[in-house]
């Protein structure tokens, strides 16, 4: 019988390896499993993140790239009627020739010039227009004025110092040109959005 107990024995412990083997083999299959849906669940959160942020850095682009189409459409259109407003200022000027506000101011505008250039005799360009009138003006003058006509001085007259070639341009042209820096920045500031 011993040899019996023996085999018996042997079983025995066979089984009982061979039920922590599957055990443990189970076990580690559980395991491995588990892992294996959790690296799947991982992946699929990560890839999901990745798309997650594709996605947001395209609707920020998206976003950025309406806002410059946006600008540049609001400073286009602000540069367009500025440059309405500065032709239809130019349009008035032109319109301005023997006006009777222009030419109520044309005495001081006249005085204005001859004070700011130097002593000695000085040459008027003027349109056809307001020539005549402005050697009416410059008759009573103490200083030597000369009066030519000038079809391309527009509204206004350039004053020049005949000695020392010191020019003043009283055009209304030039000052609008000189004045429009002002002039666009108050009327964009009036239509800005």
């Amino acid at each position: 019988m011993a040899l019996e107990d023996l085999l018996a024995s042997l079983r025995e412990d066979a089984e009982s390896q061979r039920s922590l083997v599957l055990s443990q083999a189970e076990a580690e299959a559980r395991r491995i499993r588990g892992d294996a849906k959790q690296a799947v669940v991982d992946r699929r959160r990560s890839l999901a993140q990745d798309v997650a942020k594709e996605a947001e850095v395209k609707a920020w682009r998206s976003v950025t790239r309406a806002r410059r189409e946006a600008r540049e459409s609001v400073l286009e259109a602000r540069a367009r009627f500025l440059q309405r407003l500065e032709d239809r200022l130019v349009s008035l000027l032109s319109e301005a020739d023997g006006v009777g506000a222009y030419t109520r101011v044309l005495p001081g505008e006249l005085a204005v010039a001859l004070d700011r250039l130097p002593a000695g005799p000085v040459e008027l360009a003027a349109s056809p227009d307001l020539a005549e009138m402005i050697e009416r003006e410059v008759a009573a003058s103490v200083r030597q004025v000369a009066v030519r006509t000038s079809p391309t001085v527009g509204t206004g007259f350039v004053a020049t110092s005949v000695e020392a070639g010191t020019e003043v341009d009283a055009r209304l042209k030039a000052r609008l040109d000189h004045a429009w820096p002002r002039i666009a920045a108050e009327a964009a500031r009036t239509v800005a959005p």
